[in-house]
């Protein structure tokens, strides 16, 4: 699990801690993994997808009292890689 992951030791030493943390560890290889098989089609590897799609960035805009969060746009690729996960496209704003 630490290989793309990034896991670091973390030390646990109640039951009540231990538990949560090992289902968010297998869940996210679980995630991986899925994601894997959805872009195996494009030949892009998880680290890279994920590494792309984190540019796409919110920013909140303040004009006379009202705030607005706008999103930058995506870049074709980063188009590619959510209609291969099968994720709605990113809206102007939120």
């Amino acid at each position: 699990m630490k290989s793309t992951l990034l896991l670091r030791p973390v030390y646990h030493w109640t039951e009540r801690r231990i538990r949560p943390h090992s289902f968010v560890c297998v869940l996210a290889l679980q995630v991986e993994r899925w994601m894997r098989n959805r872009l195996q089609a494009q030949g892009v590897s998880v680290p890279k997808a994920i590494a792309s799609l984190q540019r796409i960035k919110v920013g909140e805009i303040e004009i006379c009292g009202k705030r607005t969060r706008s999103v930058c746009r995506p870049t074709a690729e980063q188009k590619a890689l959510l209609a291969a996960l099968g994720a709605p496209p990113v809206p102007a704003t939120l």
